[in-house]
């Protein structure tokens, strides 16, 4: 897994995000092209995501752990920090869809009911590599 420089800060911040509740769909005589869009992206999402079997799991998390490992790192340095507020709003967090969210929770045995698939949430990078740990330990133990 990457590096953090500063880690100790970044546990210092929540390890959880977002949660906000997507706004109810709404009618098809209202959809505006903005509403269509987030609307199929969710669609897909949920149909992608469901399905995903635990290799990809940990390839998903692999991803987003190194781009929040990435963006926490650049937040250091004054032009990273500049290049973050340009481009992010949760440095240090990476967006996790809740279909795989739920997975996740299912994994480790905490629990899932709770989540809402149809929200994104932000995982801190170090709580992401934790996740990413055990799955590549189930990953060695049922291959060898």
């Amino acid at each position: 897994m990457p590096h953090l420089l500063a880690a100790e800060a970044l546990r210092a911040r929540p390890a959880l995000l977002g949660a906000a509740r997507h706004p109810a769909t709404p009618e098809v005589k209202e959809f505006s092209q903005r509403a269509r869009s987030e609307t199929l992206r969710r669609l897909v999402e949920n149909g992608v995501y469901r399905c995903m079997d635990a290799e990809g799991l940990r390839v998903f998390l692999g991803n987003a752990a190194k781009w929040a490992a990435k963006s926490w790192n650049a937040e250091q340095s004054l032009l990273g920090r500049i290049f973050n507020r340009l481009t992010l709003s949760h440095p240090g967090y990476a967006a996790v869809p809740g279909t795989i969210f739920q997975q996740l929770q299912k994994l480790v045995g905490e629990r899932y009911d709770d989540v809402d698939r149809c929200t994104t949430y932000l995982l801190r990078a170090d709580i992401i590599a934790v996740y990413y740990d055990l799955l590549s330990d189930a990953r060695e133990q049922s291959d060898g």
